[in-house]
C-alpha cells in the first residue's frame, strides 16, 4: 500500500492550525487566547526558545488568529472560513530570516504593517519574522524605528532562538514569551493519535512511542524525523525500530539516552 504523505510535507500537513491542536504550553495559550478575545495583543510579540520546541507553530497560529477576518469579541480561534483563513499562512505573511533578507524586501513590510495597507484582506497586518537573531543590527535598528512610528492596525511576531543577538531597544519593544519543550506524557499523546490516526501506522509495542520521545529530546521536529523512516518503511512501530531510525539519523539510542 502506497503512503498517502510524502516524509517531506509531514511537518507541513501535521502544524496545527489552532490553538486547541497545540501540544502543551497551557499558561502562553491561556495568555494569547485571552489577548486574542480582548483584542489587546500588543503590536510586537516575541518567541523565544529551543529549536522545534514549537515558537513557530504558535507564532503562525497567532498571525492567523490576529488576520481573521470572521473574529468578533471573545472569540480566539481563526474562523477557518473567511478569505484570509484559506490563504497558506506559512508563506502569505511569513518571511524567514535564515537565508537573509533583503533591506528592500523589509522595508516593504514593515510599511504593510505600518499602515495596514493589508494586502491580505484581514482583520488585521500581520508581519512574521522567523528567526529574528539571524538579521543583522541595521535591520533590527529597521524594525525597532518603524515600531515607534506606531502600527494602528499592525502587529509584529516574532520567533527568536538567542535572545541575547536581539539588540536592547528592539527587545524592550516585544513582550518575551518562553516556549518550552513539550512533556513526555504530552508529546506521546499526540505521537501516538498521529502515528495511528493521521498516519495509520501500526503501533506494536507501546514502549516504543516514549522511546521515540527521548531518543528525539521532546523535539516535535526530531519526533517526525525519526518517526519518517518507519513511517516510509511501513514497519510497525516498535522499540527496535526506533532504534534502527535512530542509528540511522545520527541520533543516540540504547545504553545513551
Amino acid at each position: 500500500m502506497e503512503n498517502k504523505h510524502r516524509i517531506a510535507d509531514l511537518l507541513t500537513e501535521l502544524r496545527p492550525e489552532r490553538f486547541s491542536e497545540i501540544v502543551g504550553q497551557e499558561v502562553i495559550k491561556r495568555q494569547l487566547t485571552s489577548m486574542v478575545a480582548k483584542d489587546t495583543v500588543p503590536n510586537g510579540i516575541m518567541f523565544t526558545g529551543t529549536w522545534g520546541a514549537g515558537k513557530t507553530t504558535l507564532a503562525g497560529v497567532l498571525a492567523q488568529a490576529l488576520a481573521c477576518e470572521g473574529w468578533k469579541p471573545g472569540r480566539h480561534e481563526p474562523c477557518g472560513a473567511c478569505d484570509c483563513c484559506r490563504i497558506p499562512a506559512y508563506s502569505t505573511y511569513f518571511v524567514s530570516s535564515s537565508m537573509g533578507l533583503p533591506d528592500e524586501r523589509l522595508r516593504d513590510r514593515l510599511c504593510t504593517v505600518k499602515y495596514a495597507q493589508n494586502m491580505w484582506g484581514g482583520r488585521k497586518a500581520v508581519l512574521m519574522v522567523d528567526d529574528l537573531d539571524n538579521l543583522p543590527p541595521r535591520q533590527q535598528r529597521m524594525i525597532r524605528s518603524s515600531l515607534d512610528e506606531r502600527w494602528p492596525r499592525g502587529a509584529l511576531i516574532v520567533t527568536v532562538m538567542d535572545a541575547s543577538k536581539i539588540e536592547p531597544p528592539l527587545r524592550q519593544r516585544l513582550i518575551e514569551m518562553p516556549v518550552m519543550p513539550p512533556l513526555l506524557p504530552e508529546l506521546a499523546t499526540w505521537l501516538k493519535d498521529i502515528a495511528q490516526n493521521r498516519l495509520g501506522m501500526v503501533i506494536k509495542e507501546e514502549k516504543a512511542v516514549d522511546e521515540l520521545v527521548r531518543v528525539a529530546q521532546f523535539n516535535f521536529r526530531s519526533v517526525l524525523k525519526l518517526l519518517s523512516p518507519i513511517y516510509e518503511a511501513q514497519e510497525p512501530l516498535t522499540v527496535a525500530a526506533v532504534r534502527d531510525a535512530a542509528r540511522q539519523n545520527g541520533y543516540g539510542c540504547e545504553g545513551e539516552l
